[in-house]
């Protein structure tokens, strides 16, 4: 072989790797971050080479969604920042923040560099939604069916091998709810073939029942949100005559469905309540300009463990003392917003808004129904959850990249398609 064969032939392996390692990536974030280490490591450093192997550069142009990128790259790089100014000393919280935050980071940098078509959005739904309902069916393998005499019995036992076995109910819902996206971008394509698209249904449908007997009011509630969503496209898109008496029934039926949820009713005891004036307080203090994460959440401990109703609703049964130190894992905001707002003050918070919101302005301006269901699965987590817990920002940027690239993979093809047939017919 020549020198040209051995590098076509490298830089198509290159691809192929970077794409193996990103359907590889996908099938570990519902799992804990040691599963993910080593998919991180084969993702970004396959990507390195396929850049540049594949002279990948050559390619770059700037466009208007390159800032979502911007604002990843710069709301992170003040983790680090912050903590060197501040001269912080809580090494365990900074450390435990910036692990979790430094995939972010990584996959904002390829954002901005240009990660081009070589990801197929198909492959990386087939690899969720089969992840999804392998984890489904591994739960229900494991229940004791002897002692399971209702559907309450059913969602307990459900609930609590997940949540010893394989992750919180934050962290499972969303990525479930992904799964139920994907799901029906598999079914709804009309380039694939026909029997994966009705394969995919069945599937999509037992995402969506775990969704419904989920122990998670986040989670139930976002997926009959997406179902309300899509069923309102087809509607519009079918039998526009009726679209309102039929919209008008579906949200009567899905306000009644949310309200009837059997944690719905404990929402007005929920302790987050007291968790965010505890935030509140704490932003309070360094409105402006923030602390830093360690300061901050050093600081958020301080006064929650000085509050009684934060004490008794929050951290008296989950956060018992370890080893002298409380459990700065489990102590968090429950709000990505007000997170944003107390480590980096006012900055911090206009920076995270716009990175939760400009996804809904880039993909309504797209038409991408799909990139829209996931923008709102995630901005909807993201009002009671932060960074390093159940919200992994990993899942959010990738799943934005993913569906991005899908979007635009697949308005490539239909062009080519189109001009195909018009050169035909000319």
């Amino acid at each position: 072989m020549n020198k040209y064969t051995i590098l076509k032939l490298a830089q198509t392996i290159s691809s192929w790797t970077f794409l193996i390692s990103a359907v590889w990536l996908s099938t570990t974030i519902l799992f804990s971050t040691d599963c993910q280490r080593p998919a991180l490591w084969a993702f970004f450093v396959s990507y390195s080479i396929d850049y540049a192997l594949n002279l990948r550069w050559k390619d770059w142009h700037w466009a208007p969604d390159k800032w979502l990128y911007v604002a990843w790259i710069a709301y992170f790089t003040l983790i680090p920042l912050y903590h060197w100014l501040t001269n912080a000393q809580n090494s365990f919280i900074y450390t435990h923040l910036f692990n979790y935050s430094a995939p972010f980071l990584g996959v904002g940098i390829m954002g901005l560099m240009g990660i081009n078509r070589q990801i197929n959005l198909t492959h990386i739904a087939y690899a969720i939604i089969l992840t999804a309902i392998g984890t489904i069916g591994y739960i229900c393998l494991q229940i004791p069916y002897e002692q399971t005499h209702s559907l309450t019995d059913f969602m307990a036992h459900f609930a609590d091998i997940r949540s010893s076995q394989i992750a919180p109910h934050m962290m499972f819902n969303i990525y479930l709810n992904t799964g139920l996206v994907m799901g029906l971008y598999i079914a709804r394509h009309k380039g694939l073939n026909k029997y994966i698209r009705i394969g995919a249904i069945p599937l999509t449908l037992i995402i969506l029942a775990s969704l419904l007997v989920s122990d998670g009011r986040v989670g139930f509630f976002t997926a009959n949100a997406i179902i309300v969503l899509f069923l309102s496209v087809e509607i519009w898109n079918r039998w526009r005559k009726v679209f309102i008496p039929c919209i008008a029934s579906i949200v009567i039926l899905f306000i009644t469905t949310v309200c009837a949820h059997p944690r719905m009713s404990a929402a007005a005891n929920d302790s987050r309540q007291y968790i965010w004036e505890v935030s509140a307080r704490t932003i309070a203090e360094a409105p402006i300009l923030g602390r830093g994460i360690a300061i901050s959440r050093s600081r958020f401990i301080e006064n929650g463990v000085n509050d009684h109703d934060f004490v008794h609703f929050y951290q008296n049964h989950q956060l018992a003392i370890t080893r002298g130190d409380f459990n700065t894992n489990m102590m968090h905001p429950h709000d990505t917003l007000l997170d944003a707002w107390m480590c980096f003050g006012f900055f911090g918070l206009l920076i995270m808004i716009f990175i939760i919101g400009y996804p809904f302005v880039l993909f309504i301006k797209q038409r991408n129904i799909y990139g829209i269901a996931f923008s709102f699965i995630f901005a909807m987590q993201a009002m009671f959850e932060t960074w390093g817990k159940d919200l992994m920002p990993l899942h959010y940027t990738l799943g934005i990249l993913w569906f991005y690239v899908g979007y635009q993979c697949h308005k490539s093809k239909t062009q080519n398609s189109t001009i195909n047939t018009l050169n035909k017919g000319l």
